[in-house]
């Protein structure tokens, strides 16, 4: 099957003088004035951002094939059905700092300020799989966020400690260690 147009070859044409004009009289004048952040945008794969989409970025598109319906392959629109309709987005902040006490004390406080998910920030060492007595773990235990005494210990007081009273029946929650066989 080829590729069929989801657009008016017409359209495209008169819509594509309107975005020039739009450029000249409007952009281009602004961007005079009031410059952007930088020359060039980029994502995190290194493609250029341009400033504006129209649909003749995308007119060769097979739209069942590369654009699709939401809740089914490709999932550009979303992996939900009723895409952000029935629910939002989760609204996390990766955090955790000092002892599970005071995790606890700041997840209580995002979540009664809006968050609708948390994602549990470790220190480096249980992060990567290390107890705090291994030699690796001397400089970094307990310094930048979550900390625990042994990896073995994590099912026990500290993560009772961390969700003390709170519900996670309506929350989303995210947590990453990177264990190595060595060393668990």
């Amino acid at each position: 099957m080829g590729v069929s147009s989801m657009y008016d070859k017409k359209e495209l044409d008169v819509f594509k003088k309107k975005k020039e004009e739009w450029e000249k009289e409007c952009y281009f004048q602004h961007v005079k004035k009031h410059s952007e952040r930088r020359k060039e945008f980029s994502n995190l794969s290194n493609v250029k951002i341009d400033s504006i989409y129209t649909p003749d970025d995308i007119s060769h598109l097979d739209n069942e094939k590369h654009i699709g319906l939401p809740g089914i392959y490709p999932f550009l629109r979303g992996i939900h059905p009723t895409m952000y309709r029935g629910r939002l987005w989760t609204m996390r902040q990766f955090s955790g700092f000092g002892s599970a006490e005071e995790t606890n004390k700041r997840y209580k406080y995002l979540l009664e300020h809006g968050e609708t998910g948390l994602s549990v920030a470790f220190d480096y060492p249980t992060l990567y799989g290390y107890d705090t007595d291994h030699p690796l773990s001397r400089q970094l235990f307990g310094l930048f966020i979550l900390q625990m005494l042994k990896i073995g210990e994590l099912v026990n007081k500290p993560l009772v400690v961390l969700f003390k009273m709170i519900f996670l029946r309506n929350i989303l929650l995210r947590s990453h260690l990177s264990f190595h066989l060595n060393q668990v």
